[in-house]
C-alpha cells in the first residue's frame, strides 16, 4: 500500500571553498515524501479498519497516530496511542535507514551512552508522546580545548559532513524509519519509507 506525502523540512546548508579562500554557502530544501508504510504485525490482533492518511502528516490506523517532522540533525514525530491497550516504543529495534540500518537514539539518551541499551517508552491509552531519533552512527567525540560532543546532519547534505555525497545524489533515494511497538502479547513493527524527491537551492 502506497501514499503520497509531502513532509515540510528545514534548510540545509552546503559549503564550498571557491577561489582566493572565500567560503560560499549554498541552502537547500528537500523535499522529502512518504511512498510507503509496511506492517509486520500478528494478523489476529490488528484491526485493519480506520486505517487512513490525513492531509496534515499523519499515518493513523488502530493502534496509533504518528505525525512526522524534519528537522536538520533527527526526525521528529508524535505517536498518539489510539487504543486500549498500554503500548511500549522499543527503541533498541528502532533503525534509520539511508543506505544501511542505522541504530538509533531518541531524546534522554546521553550521548555517551548511545551503545547501550535504552528504556522503552510507554504510551497509556489514548495518550501521545513527543519525540525524535538520532543515528547513533552520527553522533561522535572530539578531543582538544574546544571539543565535545558533535552531530552531523541527519541526511549528509554538507560538505562539511562528508566529501563523499553530492547533495544531488541523494535525489531519489530512500530514507526508511523502523519503529518498533509493542504490547504485553504483540509486537507492531512499522517502517515508513521516505523519498527524497526534490532539493531546491534558495537564492
Amino acid at each position: 500500500m502506497k501514499y503520497n506525502l509531502l513532509i515540510k523540512t528545514g534548510i540545509l546548508s552546503v559549503s564550498i571553498f571557491v577561489g582566493c579562500g572565500i567560503l560560499m554557502v549554498k541552502k537547500y530544501t528537500p523535499e522529502i515524501k512518504l511512498v510507503n508504510v509496511g506492517i509486520d504485525y500478528p494478523p489476529e490482533y490488528y484491526d485493519t479498519t480506520g486505517r487512513t492518511l490525513s492531509n496534515e502528516l499523519s499515518f493513523k490506523d488502530s493502534n496509533v497516530t504518528v505525525n512526522f517532522i524534519y528537522y536538520e540533525k533527527s526526525l521528529g514525530f508524535s505517536i498518539k496511542n489510539n487504543s486500549k491497550k498500554m503500548l511500549r516504543v522499543n527503541w533498541d529495534n528502532c533503525l534509520f535507514q539511508l543506505l544501511t540500518p542505522q541504530r538509533i537514539i531518541h531524546v534522554g539518551t546521553k550521548y555517551i551512552d548511545k551503545a547501550n541499551p535504552q528504556t522503552p517508552s510507554v504510551i497509556p491509552p489514548f495518550s501521545t508522546i513527543v519525540d525524535n531519533v538520532t543515528p547513533a552512527e552520527n553522533i561522535y567525540f572530539i578531543t582538544g580545548q574546544y571539543g565535545g560532543w558533535q552531530v552531523t546532519n541527519l541526511l549528509p547534505l554538507s560538505t562539511s559532513d562528508t566529501t563523499k555525497y553530492n547533495p544531488m545524489m541523494l535525489l531519489g533515494r530512500d530514507i526508511i524509519f523502523y519503529l518498533a511497538i509493542e504490547t504485553d502479547k504483540e509486537k507492531y513493527n512499522y517502517a515508513f519509507r521516505f523519498r527524497i524527491t526534490n532539493m531546491a537551492l534558495k537564492q
